[in-house]
Formats: structure tokens, sequence, C-alpha cells
């Protein structure tokens, strides 16, 4: 992963101490460095996607074999049966997002309109980044509360098995929060400003 993020800065530091272009060179200089800041984007949300595809094929069959195994409880039933569906929906969304940011992969970045529309796929994915504590992660950890629950009651009672679980989930959920909202949102923001600053001088040349 960080051979793709060095590969454009390192093009764009020789852009830069070659200053002296101008016209069509520097047009195509600018264009390529663009291009090349696009595919390490896409680099990295493959290995991402990889990742989730992974814990999804690992994860899900467990699951739904401990909630056949638990049937007889209806809070472990119904937190691993959540757990289940949550991991297959969250692989089939992250699927989706895949074909869709394949697609940007494959758009001519030389006309204006391409160029808004990659902008407009940095913003998207801020706010899928921004949507998975929601979608993702509160059902899957209400889903392991559930499950864990009838637990944790017979070793510390219902109120510190209550308070157990709770602080728990709050930890994961502040994890995943961190993870999505602040350091992948950052990045992403990062990689945008500098697309953005390279397309605007890609107008003025």
């Amino acid at each position: 992963m960080s051979n793709a993020d060095d590969r454009p800065d390192d093009l764009q530091k020789l852009w830069q101490q070659t200053g002296g272009q101008s016209g069509e060179e520097d047009n195509s200089m600018v264009l390529r460095l663009v291009k090349e800041k696009q595919t390490s984007l896409l680099d990295l949300l493959r290995e991402q996607n990889m990742t989730a595809y992974m814990i999804s094929l690992s994860f899900a069959p467990l699951t739904a074999m401990a909630g056949w195994i638990a049937r007889h409880s209806l809070w472990m039933l119904s937190g691993y049966l959540l757990m289940t569906v949550t991991l297959v929906v969250g692989a089939v969304v992250v699927w989706l997002n895949a074909r869709r940011a394949n697609a940007t992969g494959r758009i001519d970045l030389s006309t204006r309109e391409h160029q808004q529309q990659l902008m407009q796929f940095y913003d998207s994915r801020v706010v899928f980044s921004k949507s998975i504590k929601y979608w993702y992660a509160t059902p899957l950890f209400l889903g392991g509360g559930l499950a864990i629950y009838p637990v944790t009651v017979h070793f510390l009672g219902s109120m510190w098995a209550t308070i157990v679980v709770a602080g728990v989930l709050l930890v994961c959920w502040v994890c995943v929060w961190h993870m999505h909202d602040v350091r992948a949102v950052a990045d992403l923001r990062r990689r945008r400003e500098e697309v953005r600053q390279l397309l605007d001088e890609m107008g003025r040349c």
C-alpha cells in the first residue's frame, strides 16, 4: 500500500522540480499526476474491500452455525442471526461500491465533466465512510451483545451484565467511529484536496 501512495507524490515532486514546462507538456504531466492519484485511491479501496470480503466469508458462516446451535435461546439466536445478516449485507454493499469505484477508474479525466465526477466520487466515499457506524457497526455489535448477554448474566447477574455488555459495545462502536469518521475521512479529504489542486492547475494550463 505504501508503494501506491508514494508513486503520485514522487511524480508530483518531479513535476514541481521541472516547473519550466508549459502548455501541452505541462497539461499532460498534471493529467498523469491526477490519474496516478486516482489509481492510488482505487488500490487502497481494493485492499479495504478484500478485507471486508474476508471478514464476511470468515465470520458469517460461523455466526450462522452458532445461531443454529444456540437456537434454544431467543436472545442468542436473535443476536447471531442479526450478525449474520449484517455481515452478508455488508459484503453486498462493499461489492456494489467496488463496481462504482471501478467505473470511476475508467473515466476520461481530460474532460471537465468527468473531473467533476471524480470529485463527486471522493465526496460519496466520505459520506459512505461516515455511514458505516450506523448501518454496519451498530447492528453487528448489537447482535454480538444479544448473543453474549445470556452468558454474561449467568456469571455476573443482570445488572452487571447489562453494564459490562453496554460498555464493551460502546468502546467497540467508538473505535469504529474513530477509524472511519476520523482517520479514513481525513485521508479521503486530503486526497481530494490534492486532486482538486491539480485539476485547477490543469485548468490554468
